[in-house]
């Protein structure tokens, strides 16, 4: 929503017209004014993405080639590594991208209606909403990976329900040559590099050493 839309929304949020029911949909709710928001109801609702959607399908065939260059070894875990921290770049560059022209939309409407200790303040804000939108797109990520491998472990048990099944053949030599209790083990070893995220750890360390672990 640009300055002008959202004053002009404000505008409305504040003389509302008799009996009506204003719904405003957001995925980023953070990044509206806080004059929009102190006057919102917020209801979050439930319900995920498509994992093909927003880059998924691109991962996923990202993930497809890097597996066919030695799945199973050091060299092929730090090929799918790659591939995934590459995404994760790109995640994190277009969260910065967007807090900075929230930002500066946010100054120019601002500047000369406030002093410069409120700005300061949302310029921490906005650097906030930035590590938030990341962290999302990488859950995001792991949600994808996640289900890509877990898509090997159902090729190998024969079993249906398949997440992307399109990728069915870029699988099957991996399929072949893995056991089931070997590919649980590598889903096991991925589901604690993603806790292990959750903490403090360092992100690059964390992701090479998780995937050298799930994949080498």
């Amino acid at each position: 929503m640009n300055e002008q839309a959202a004053n002009a929304f404000l505008k409305t949020l504040e003389e509302p017209p008799n009996n009506t029911l204003l719904l405003l949909l957001t995925d980023n709710a953070q990044r509206l004014l806080p004059t929009i928001l102190s006057r919102c109801v917020r209801m979050p609702l439930l319900g995920g993405m498509p994992l093909l959607a927003d880059g998924g399908g691109e991962l996923v065939a990202a993930l497809n080639r890097a597996a066919t260059r030695g799945f199973g070894t050091p060299l092929g875990a730090l090929h799918l590594k790659a591939t995934f921290a590459a995404f994760l770049t790109r995640s994190r560059e277009a969260a910065e991208a967007t807090a900075k022209a929230a930002e500066k939309e946010e100054t120019a409407a601002y500047r000369d209606a406030t002093d410069g200790t409120w700005l300061k303040g949302r310029e921490d804000f906005h650097k906030a909403a930035a590590e938030v939108e990341y962290l999302d797109a990488r859950n995001r990520l792991f949600d994808v990976l996640m289900a890509w491998m877990a898509d090997l472990l159902r090729l190998k048990m024969q079993s249906g329900g398949l997440d992307f099944p399109d990728s069915a053949p870029a699988l099957k030599s991996i399929v072949e040559e893995e056991s089931a209790s070997r590919l649980l083990k590598r889903m096991e070893a991925l589901d604690a590099l993603r806790r292990t995220l959750e903490t403090n750890a360092f992100e690059p360390l964390a992701i090479e050493v998780g995937f050298l672990k799930a994949f080498g």
